[in-house]
């Protein structure tokens, strides 16, 4: 039986019409103004918002004052939730309990967690989320119910000509990826790639990572988050095959990133790549299995495979996934190029375009050759939109019977489906699917699955809540086992109000604290 397990979720809040004050170390009272502070656009109600035309429900346009107002509220909401954080916290500073206390066989270690922090510079240029500057928070459980937190930014060379070293002050130079810059304004050097190292965070061999899929990770000192440099991976990888002979992994990994780039067409490949060298099946791992949907993947929550008395073998992959129909990493979070808002309205289309959870199953013969690949929702009771699948990383690889995720609640009147608000719990052996939802007008991220000891035989998991009306973070601890249940909630962690956080992407428990 499993044993009961804690789950984290951080919460982001923003309260309205407030700058957010910007310090590198220092806490201020309500009386204290900083020397340096930054406005986040928070506009009241009765500004000028433009309201997308797509809006769900867009009907408000001509319909009462108080419709129209919470519709405005939403949206405000909405770019609250992106608001920039130009302050670091280089000094660890401890979080304060709102609520509950943190159980006493809570592990020691730390959450990492990693995001665009710098989305809108000081200059009138607005880039999409998906390049932002990477903004590393770090949370130390360090024994004795005591969290502190810490933040910095990855000193990329993206970071380091983008932000003025004396001033602080952040003028993009280059757009990024998926991003234009202000009119007006030609970026010098149009045709670098400009790695933010913003998107996944992990530790490996003793060292902090942290990546993004168009370049080289960066490292950073697991303690004081300082920068060391970008790893090239690749170069050493690709020197010791030449010495060694033979194409390895990563002429494979080349080859199907050139099939990759094709046309449009009805199914949908996915590559499998044996994980050691001494697998038994000798197929061309360059030959893609076709699902017959057309799907883009946007998070694997896992994947394993079993062996029948036949010897064939049957492949589980639990992913998110969405349709191709809707899929434009250029236009995700509602980036527009033309407008320093971003619209909340591309995210909340209609819902079956959108991420859901699905059990893809695959059946190779002993040859590799494919019998069967088939696409099935994981479940039939849970229908709004999933994202951000995790489960107990002690399972990975192997058959899993609980799975975590953000979703939505479905219950808000405007932006029904994202930003996320709920976490739900699926229970694969029986179908029943359980949720925790936050209060109104606060959302969360990621959720982040922590294993404890396996001589305790307890179990924690880690997340994200976002309550944006009141400008603050949240660390919270959910029990696991209690999710569906009115007290599931065992403590709120406040993050410092003048160190208020972005949405973040992808975090990592690394099982040592670092203090």
């Amino acid at each position: 039986m499993q044993a009961a397990f804690h789950h984290r979720l951080l919460f982001f809040s923003q309260p309205l019409n407030q700058p957010t004050k910007t310090s590198k170390l220092f806490f201020f009272s309500t009386t204290t103004t900083p020397s340096c502070y930054r406005c986040i656009p928070s506009p009241s109600a009765s500004s000028n918002i433009p309201i997308p035309s797509n809006l769900p429900d867009s009907s408000f346009s001509s319909s009462s004052s108080a419709t129209a107002a919470a519709a405005i509220t939403a949206l405000e909401d909405y770019q609250r939730l992106f608001s920039s954080q130009p302050a670091e916290s280089v000094d660890p500073l401890p979080l304060v309990a709102t609520k509950g206390s943190l159980p006493a066989d809570f592990p020691l270690g730390t959450y990492y967690l990693i995001g665009p922090g710098m989305i809108s510079d000081d200059h009138g240029s607005t880039v999409n989320p998906l390049d932002g500057h990477g903004y590393l928070r770090a949370f130390r459980f360090i024994g004795g119910g005591v969290v502190m937190y810490s933040a910095r930014y990855v000193e990329t060379e993206a970071a380091k000509e983008e932000r003025e070293a004396k001033t602080g002050e952040w003028r993009f130079r280059r757009s990024g990826i998926f991003s234009r810059l202000k009119s007006g304004w030609r970026a010098p050097s149009w045709t670098c790639i400009k790695n933010v190292a913003n998107t996944t965070v992990l530790t490996w061999a003793g060292r902090l990572f942290c990546l993004w899929e168009g370049g080289y990770p960066y490292e950073l000192e697991p303690k004081s988050l300082a920068t060391v440099g970008p790893a090239d991976f690749i170069t050493a990888a690709e020197g010791r095959q030449r010495r060694g002979g033979g194409g390895g992994v990563l002429n494979l990994a080349a080859g199907i990133t050139k099939l990759l780039i094709h046309g449009n067409q009805p199914t949908t490949p996915i590559y499998l790549l044996p994980r050691f060298s001494n697998n038994t099946i000798s197929r061309d791992w360059r030959i893609p299995i076709e699902a017959p949907s057309q799907l883009w993947t946007c998070h694997v929550g896992n994947a394993y495979e079993e062996k029948d008395g036949n010897g064939k073998t049957k492949i589980k992959i639990q992913a998110s996934v969405c349709s191709y129909q809707w899929f434009n990493q250029k236009k995700l979070f509602g980036y527009d190029s033309q407008s320093s808002k971003l619209d909340p309205s591309f995210m909340n289309v209609e819902q079956q375009l959108l991420p859901h959870l699905v059990k893809i199953s695959i059946e190779l013969d002993a040859e590799g050759s494919c019998l069967l690949c088939s696409i099935v929702d994981s479940s039939t009771q849970w229908k709004n939109l999933v994202d951000f699948p995790v489960i107990n990383p002690t399972n990975s690889g192997k058959a899993n019977r609980f799975m975590y995720a953000s979703s939505t609640s479905g219950s808000r009147e405007f932006l029904p489906h994202f930003p996320f608000d709920t976490v739900v719990k699926f229970d694969f052996s029986n179908g029943i699917t359980k949720s925790w939802c936050t209060e109104s007008r606060k959302f969360i991220g990621e959720p982040m699955f922590i294993s404890k000891n396996a001589k305790v035989c307890s179990f924690q998991a880690e997340g994200k809540q976002y309550a944006v009306f009141k400008q603050k973070c949240y660390l919270v601890v959910l029990d696991a086992k209690r999710i569906g249940h009115d007290d599931a909630i065992e403590v709120k962690l406040e993050v410092p109000k003048h160190l208020t956080f972005p949405f973040g992407f992808h975090g990592f428990w690394n099982e040592k604290c670092e203090v």
